[in-house]
């Protein structure tokens, strides 16, 4: 009926140029993607193989410079007692533990002698036992008795070396008393030589060469640690490590395709894959120079070169990456040597793939391309073409196909109703919203705050920390006039923080009462119960008649908690962790007590939680030992070395940048530049020092924006995240308004992010403080919106200027239909208060359009700007010469 249309003829032209588009793009796709697998898998093997030496080192270095410490501290230990026992003579105890053997050698005796589980022992032939001989091999067997078990947790043996007079050893492995004779000499055995005088003049400690020990039958090296008693050399403390496990380690645990290697500071070659038989030939002395391998000799000449820290070099024949380490204590280097040709394997394996894929995916689309075009395109438009003519001359007699002429018009009219279906969709979810406004607008009206008291908590009713402070003040105080003792329990809920992650805070708080009110019948009219905050209580037991009555009073808290509770529809016990301080024993003043019962509880949350522990001194000491990361924090405070990022906002509709949020990095010493996720976590589980950040991150910001003002630069505002504990405190106020005035600057300049939890848990003093920024000219911001547990009201309640969609809601924006349509909803909540709403972590241009759609105000994310430092920020502003200033 109808003729064939040169519209065909264009449908091919239209396919062959679609084609030859396509395939010019899948061949700049694969070159660019080889350049920049090889770009992107150098700086990926560069990163991993620092991490892996950096990792293997610190695991190595641990062991060798713990030896060193137990050498030392053996060695003090054996001195102060000798010094104690001064002129005594020990031969009973000399006699009941050791006799003289047919062949003249003194060892333990043969119905005491266990070298598994006690030291061996021997005296030669020729010594007299003199009171000073006993003294010192009665102490060094006693010691050896004591710590000889736990030294050897890690290591083959630890021992006290007595040259020419005896040998005590603690070594589970081979009983050295059995198995020396008359003619065993330890004046050439290694540790001894290197540990006298002639050998030693500075008396220090010392590593030994590795060497084939002939009792142990292993290579071994020691650590050794020279003592002089009374001015004179008496012997030397020494451990043995064995090497072979390192040995296996550094040849065995490698990144696939690459290769370790040890070397000694001497040039000494200690383990290589392909030359362990040359090594033990050789008796562990392998020296490189010796070798015809120049890459070996350029590698040891590269490792000697380097620092004390890991790096990562180049090869001289730039074949090769170098991962370079050192080893403390014996001071090795551990090599890891990466060939370069892997990353060109892979690149090309990864092009090829690539490039395979793009032609088939080629060959597809020009088939498909050619039948939906044809008829899809071609057919009907030929059709219509034909017969638009026939009515341009005049002839309204046109014949159509029926069946496509019904086709088109579906087509048009599943669009209208498709439209039609949206409009009703989008009235509904305006009415929908208007509903819940309308909600949250009858819960407010029917919500009221609790009034605040200054001395009790407003959740449990129970005394705070104000309160708790005077009356431990007042009961130290009659401690002291009637000699009473007072008892400090410091009580924390075991795994409270996963009741509020899977049941929410209201649960959370309902589990803080039922504890509230459980331990409280426990108590007597004179003691008292206080919240310190979170999941933490203490408990003041005035005028106990002993200490271990507090310990009676722990037992009856943790079987009271036992019992199973009801919360949130599920069934669950609570255990505590406790801890115990009395006065006088622990402490004469509040705080001593309050920490060393803190101190005491984190003990008992180590041996297993739901239990109770008393503070001993020893915790203390330990406590110090623990905190390694605290220390590192705060010294990071002190020497600056936590920075500022900025990531710029964009209007919305003109992506011109509005203002930026200010991101915290670490730049840590020997880790590199780290985000807040690997330390902020530590510091928000210690307020102190969480306080102490925000204080820092308030004061740098203040610092940047009045510099900025200086040098001429157009001034934005900055975004700041503040942590719960700063926000709720009382203090918070003050400080800022100080750092406003000494860098004279308009509190409109700044912007606080504060998650919604914040303000629900603490809604008394957040309400204070936000009525105080607003008067400061300080914004607030609502972070994470729509990810809290509780009532919508407090955006009434609280002068919020800003809300901030969580981006997990943003990244599903175009996935999802339930997901756009929320954060849809939350825009139009956050219009109709007035508010300006700002969406984090857009990365995708489908993401940004939908949010500007939607109402949107304020975009951030990857698709505009990456957190950059104020350098690179400054020159993005125009302001590089300041910033280089």
């Amino acid at each position: 009926m109808f003729k064939k249309t040169p519209s065909l003829s264009i449908a091919r032209r239209i396919q062959f140029q679609i084609g030859l588009v396509i395939a010019v793009v899948i061949a700049c796709v694969t070159l660019l993607a080889y350049q920049n697998s090889i770009h992107s898998m150098r700086e990926e093997v560069l990163d991993s193989l620092f991490s892996a030496i950096t990792q293997r080192s610190n695991h190595d270095s641990a062991a060798f410079v713990e030896a060193q410490q137990n050498t030392y501290q053996l060695r003090n230990e054996y001195l102060r007692r000798l010094a104690m026992m001064g002129a005594q003579d020990p031969k009973a105890e000399f006699d009941e533990w050791f006799s003289r053997y047919p062949d003249g050698l003194v060892r333990v005796r043969k119905e005491r002698d266990d070298h598994k589980h006690l030291p061996s022992i021997y005296i030669r032939e020729n010594v007299a036992l003199t009171p000073a001989i006993r003294r010192q091999v009665v102490i060094a067997f006693r010691l050896l008795r004591e710590w000889g078990p736990a030294m050897t947790t890690r290591y083959y043996s630890a021992y006290i070396d007595l040259p020419g007079v005896a040998l005590i050893m603690y070594s589970p492995s081979v009983n050295w008393g059995k198995e020396a004779d008359k003619t065993t000499n330890n004046f050439d055995y290694p540790p001894v030589k290197n540990s006298s005088p002639f050998n030693n003049p500075l008396r220090q400690n010392l590593w030994t060469e590795v060497y084939w020990d002939d009792k142990a039958l292993i290579y071994m090296v020691s650590t050794i640690t020279p003592t002089d008693f009374a001015g004179e050399w008496i012997g030397t403390v020494s451990q043995d490590l064995s090497v072979d496990e390192l040995v296996k380690r550094t040849i065995g645990q490698q990144i696939p395709g690459t290769y370790n290697l040890l070397l000694g500071d001497d040039g000494r070659l200690i383990a290589h894959p392909d030359r362990m038989e040359e090594i033990a030939k050789a008796g562990g002395n392998l020296k490189v120079s010796t070798l015809n391998d120049p890459l070996l000799s350029n590698v040891t000449e590269l490792a000697m070169q380097a620092g004390m820290y890991p790096e990562v070099r180049e090869s001289a024949d730039g074949q090769y990456y170098l991962g370079l380490s050192r080893i403390r204590g014996p001071n090795w280097h551990l090599v890891t040597v990466y060939p370069k040709a892997l990353l060109q394997t892979r690149a090309y394996a990864s092009a090829q793939v690539i490039l395979l894929g793009g032609l088939v995916g080629l060959v597809v689309q020009l088939v498909l391309l050619a039948w939906i075009i044809r008829r899809q395109v071609a057919v009907p438009l030929g059709r219509l073409s034909q017969a638009a003519a026939s009515i341009a001359k005049g002839d309204l007699q046109v014949e159509l196909d029926d069946r496509e002429g019904h086709e088109l018009g579906r087509l048009a009219r599943n669009f209208i109703h498709m439209a039609s279906r949206l409009r009703e969709r989008d009235e509904a979810l305006t009415n929908r919203a208007r509903e819940l406004e309308h909600e949250v607008s009858e819960r407010i009206s029917s919500e009221h705050r609790m009034q605040h008291m200054a001395t009790h908590d407003a959740l449990t009713g129970l005394a705070n920390r104000t309160l708790l402070m005077d009356r431990l003040q007042q009961a130290l105080a009659a401690g002291v006039r009637n000699q009473q003792v007072i008892a400090v329990l410091f009580i924390d809920l075991d795994n409270f923080k996963q009741i509020n992650d899977t049941l929410g805070h209201d649960a959370g708080d309902e589990v803080l009462r039922h504890v509230a009110g459980k331990v409280s019948l426990l108590l007597r009219k004179s003691d008292t119960l206080s919240r310190m905050g979170g999941d933490e209580f203490v408990l003041l037991l005035p005028a106990i008649g002993r200490k271990e009555d507090a310990m009676v009073i722990a037992e009856k808290i943790i079987a009271s908690l036992s019992e199973v509770i009801e919360v949130g529809g599920v069934n669950f016990a609570i255990t505590p962790s406790i801890g115990i301080s009395s006065f006088p024993y622990d402490g004469d003043d509040a705080q001593t007590l309050l920490k060393n019962a803190d101190i005491a509880m984190y003990r008992a949350k180590e041996y297993g939680r739901n239990g109770f522990q008393c503070y001993t001194p020893d915790m203390g000491q330990r406590a110090s030992e623990v905190l390694p990361m605290e220390v590192a924090i705060r010294a990071a405070l002190s020497n600056h070395e936590l920075e500022l990022y900025f990531q710029p906002k964009v209007d919305a509709r003109t992506h011109t940048i509005v203002s930026a949020e200010a991101l915290l990095r670490w730049s840590r010493p020997g880790f590199g530049l780290l985000s807040p996720g690997a330390f902020i976590p530590f510091a928000e589980e210690r307020a102190n020092l969480m306080r102490a950040i925000d204080t820092y991150v308030l004061r740098k910001a203040c610092m940047h924006l009045a510099r900025w003002r200086k040098a001429g630069v157009p001034v934005t505002s900055i975004a700041l995240n503040l942590s719960a504990s700063q926000f709720a405190r009382a203090g918070m106020i003050a400080e800022l308004d100080e750092l406003l005035l000494e860098f004279g600057l308009d509190g409109s300049l700044l912007t606080l992010e504060v998650t919604e939890g914040v303000l629900l848990a603490e809604g008394g003093v957040a309400a204070d403080n936000m009525l105080a920024l607003r008067r400061m000219g300080v914004q607030v911001s609502i972070d994470d919106f729509g990810t809290g547990f509780s009532s919508l009201s407090y955006l009434h309640r609280f002068p919020v200027d800003e809300l901030k969609i969580d981006r997990s809601f943003v990244s599903k924006i175009g996935r999802t239909g339930k997901d756009a349509a929320l954060v849809k909803a939350i825009i139009g909540l956050g219009r109709d208060l007035s508010l300006r709403v700002v969406a984090e972590g857009v990365e995708t241009t489908e993401q940004a359009e939908y949010l500007t759609s939607s109402g949107c105000d304020v975009l951030q994310g990857y698709l505009f700007y990456l957190p950059m430092s104020e350098e690179q920020f400054l020159e993005m502003l125009g302001a590089q010469a300041f910033a280089s200033a």
